[in-house]
């Protein structure tokens, strides 16, 4: 198998697993604020990965240059530490669907990025194919949102803090994105994520003593349960696969198959949720998956 294929393969099971943390967390319900949410998911999946990268079975290289080092704890605050957060805050401003909507853009953002810094070039086709399937997933989620039995709240005037972190949430992950594929150039993508998950579990820290001090509630023996659930999924699995896929097919393109997880989370949802299918959704799965499709081969 060549790599390219293989990184096609682990963008899809990082989309997978993060979609199965998705529905897990709305289907136990949630009671952890933000910075609770992702510091449990960031110390739940950090000896999880340790372990794997330890094992007798593999030699791990945890000695990396500084400059590696830097650059891969930089990917981890744009994208757990400071990109979920700010996501998150967004959504209880402007409601899920829309937040969700204009963060998940972030692989257009990927895309131009890359050309600026990591030298891509510009394809047009690669270009409508990136389009495509984010219209498809956006479109997917709304309709969701929509057909859900539980009512998403809007508020009466437009919050454009809510919008402004929204779309800070989106160059955020973007960011993320190209500091992984530039972090993981001559690296091991396993070890990569331990240096990664290390720093961030080291980071967050700070951040979930001060907003404990400040109110913040402690989260729940339940609440914790579901975030170190989600956590194994979402974090320990999908982030290292995710910075594999980094590795072996790009940024751009693992940014277009990682933002596929409501498409993924569909069935599940049908399960777990009684969320409904409609023509709508399949009209979105149809554009996505074309869209895919386009850049893959393009170029």
């Amino acid at each position: 198998m060549d790599d390219f294929t293989f990184g096609v393969i682990l963008g899809i099971l990082s989309s997978v697993f993060f979609a199965i943390q998705n529905v897990i967390v709305k289907w136990l319900g949630e009671d952890v604020r933000p910075v609770a949410a992702n510091s449990i998911r960031l110390w739940v999946s950090l000896p999880i990965v340790l372990i794997i990268a330890l094992n007798p079975f593999r030699q791990a290289n945890l000695i990396m240059p500084l400059e590696t080092i830097l650059i891969l704890g930089l990917s981890v605050v744009f994208a757990a530490g400071f990109g979920d957060v700010i996501y998150f805050l967004s959504q209880d401003r402007i409601g899920v669907s829309t937040a969700f909507a204009i963060a998940n853009t972030y692989p257009i953002v990927t895309y131009f990025l890359a050309i600026l810094f990591l030298g891509e070039l510009f394809i047009p086709a690669r270009f409508l194919g990136v389009i495509l399937a984010i219209a498809g997933i956006v479109f997917i989620s709304r309709e969701q949102r929509d057909s859900s039995s539980e009512e998403e709240t809007k508020p009466d005037n437009v919050d454009k803090i809510g919008y402004l972190l929204a779309g800070v949430t989106c160059v955020s992950f973007a960011l993320a994105t190209i500091l992984v594929d530039v972090g993981v150039t001559g690296v091991d993508p396993l070890d990569a994520n331990v240096v990664r998950l290390t720093l961030g579990s080291v980071m967050i820290a700070p951040a979930f003593y001060w907003s404990n001090s400040r109110g913040m509630p402690f989260p729940s023996r339940r609440g914790i349960k579901i975030m170190a659930i989600a956590g194994f999924f979402g974090m320990a699995l999908a982030s290292t696969f995710w910075v594999a896929s980094v590795k072996y097919v790009g940024a751009t393109l693992s940014a277009i198959i990682g933002s596929v997880a409501p498409l993924i989370a569909l069935p599940f949802s049908v399960k777990l949720l009684n969320e409904n299918v409609n023509w709508k959704i399949g009209i979105g799965t149809i554009a996505t998956i074309l869209g895919i499709w386009i850049t893959l081969i393009a170029g």
